[in-house]
């Protein structure tokens, strides 16, 4: 690969991450416009918005962080690598772990916040409570739909699946009704895969 195709590889991963930044960034503008209708004292659910508002509040830094400090790194690979000081193997291996620990972690871990968080609103009768429930899931299948644009597919195991050591990893594995031992319980967090190569397994829990 040429200098071109490493900086062309770099924006893509650039790319992803400042989209989904601004995912994030429509979730917390939302919660901020709209924390006097669902966020007062007569609203059970208020810690639980504010928990999930904080919680992707965090994410927003911490993208920010990692792309200073991708792009500083990148830029002097690139450098390095056309002054012939560095190999093609160390740049691929930045780019492939900034894509798997700053895009796809934020994704996978705001799914948990979906699953465990989010979901228990559902169906509040609370004023304002089921707009930011759509809005979360909505960023959520936005953020799936800006990986796709770039081949990356999510891996989500349907129970009872069988556990699958290349795409799954297991986290718990407990006996449960109507489960035979190897077959999936639970999903705890999404995986993503790129074509054939698996970039971050599904967490889950599975039948013993």
């Amino acid at each position: 690969m040429t200098c071109i195709d490493f900086s062309c590889n770099i924006c893509d991963a650039r790319a992803i991450a400042y989209a989904v930044y601004a995912e994030f960034a429509r979730l917390v503008d939302f919660y901020k416009e709209n924390n006097g209708t669902f966020c007062t004292e007569y609203c059970k659910e208020a810690a639980i918005i504010e928990g999930v508002a904080q919680s992707v509040k965090i994410k927003l830094e911490s993208i920010v962080e990692q792309l200073e400090i991708f792009t500083e790194d990148t830029s002097r690979f690139l450098c390095e690598l056309c002054n012939g000081e560095v190999d093609e193997g160390q740049i691929q291996r930045l780019i492939a772990a900034f894509k798997k620990d700053c895009v796809l972690y934020e994704i996978s871990t705001f799914g948990e916040i979906i699953d465990c968080s989010v979901a228990r609103l559902r169906g509040s009768a609370e004023i304002g409570v089921g707009s930011f429930v759509a809005m979360a899931y909505e960023v959520f299948d936005r953020l799936n739909i800006v990986l796709a644009n770039y081949g990356i597919e999510m891996i989500k195991p349907k129970p009872p699946e069988i556990f699958d050591a290349k795409r799954h990893e297991v986290l718990m594995a407990e006996v449960a009704d109507g489960f035979i031992r190897g077959q999936v319980i639970r999903v705890l967090s999404c995986g993503y895969r790129q074509g054939n190569k698996v970039l971050v397994r599904a967490n889950v829990i599975c039948a013993k």
